[in-house]
């Protein structure tokens, strides 16, 4: 039986602890917090937003950055396959605005709980308060890997499933990119995506809370926009958040300082009728 360890509890540490041991491996998860899936908890303002009812075009058109690599986890997993696999699970699931898809208890932590129980169900093992200090290979395999307190855990393969930089209050610090440097792997550049944007006009941190809904953001690339989408902004002390900037932010990582952003409170109103309901206002 191959010993397989998971480096990182999370939403993809959870499931690849569930298909390794319906794949008969011998499979622990080893987590640095105090429960798994820290991130799971704080999905769809915790609902837990599980997935989407979108076919797989509508899902690749949203995927900003190398959606080919997408294709190969939709095409294995899609997502009619986790709506079942949760239900299977005992976790009944609910469709909402948008296609979203939460526990009908619209509780996160029963995504959770749901994955945490078929992993002890199938003999699988998930040690809290483990942070993961090596990962041991020798002649170009792994043997294992080392944890904080001096234990070394012999494996047959490990799997890195740290997240990124992204959350360091949830356990993404990074420490999965220096494992894969340890090992000899090549590790791109890294950027910020799904963030807010700091502006360099002081006025929006004097509307800091405040939300602007059926807005168009607009930002300008030379003469051509390179992104325009409507939907719901906020203001926050140094700058803009919200659904819109969050996406837009994918698209920024590669262009320098000072581009430019407008918002059409009116998306929806031409010139004209827009003037015609000021006037009507006053």
């Amino acid at each position: 039986m191959k010993r397989i360890s998971i480096v990182g509890g999370g939403a993809a540490g959870l499931f690849a602890a569930l298909f390794a041991l319906r794949e008969g491996a011998e499979t622990t998860v080893f987590e640095r917090n105090e429960k798994p899936g820290k991130k799971i908890y704080i999905t769809g303002k915790g609902r837990g937003n599980l997935t989407n009812t979108a076919d797989p075009e509508a899902f690749l058109g949203s995927v900003v950055r190398n959606p080919r690599f997408f294709y190969s986890a939709f095409n294995f997993l899609d997502n009619e396959a986790v709506i079942n696999l949760f239900e299977s699970l005992g976790m009944p699931t609910k469709i909402e605005r948008g296609g979203r898809v939460f526990p009908v208890s619209d509780h996160a932590s029963d995504i959770t709980r749901a994955l945490e129980k078929e992993i002890r169900r199938l003999g699988g093992t998930i040690k809290l308060n483990q942070k993961v200090s090596c990962i041991c290979a020798e002649t170009d395999r792994i043997t294992g890997l080392k944890t904080e307190d001096g234990m070394f855990y012999p494996s047959d393969a490990v799997i890195l499933a740290t997240g990124g930089l992204s959350y360091p209050s949830t356990g993404s610090t990074g420490d999965g990119y220096r494992f894969a440097r340890e090992l000899g792997h090549t590790v791109t550049d890294t950027r910020p995506s799904l963030v807010a944007l700091d502006t360099e006009e002081s006025w929006p941190g004097d509307l800091r809370g405040l939300t602007l809904k059926n807005v168009a953001l607009c930002w300008q690339n030379g003469k051509k926009h390179g992104y325009r989408e409507q939907g719901e902004m906020l203001f926050t002390h140094t700058g803009i958040s919200g659904p819109l900037v969050l996406t837009l932010s994918a698209m920024l990582p590669d262009c320098p300082r000072g581009e430019k952003l407008s918002i059409d409170l009116k998306p929806a109103l031409d010139e004209k009728t827009l003037d015609d309901r000021i006037q009507r206002d006053f």
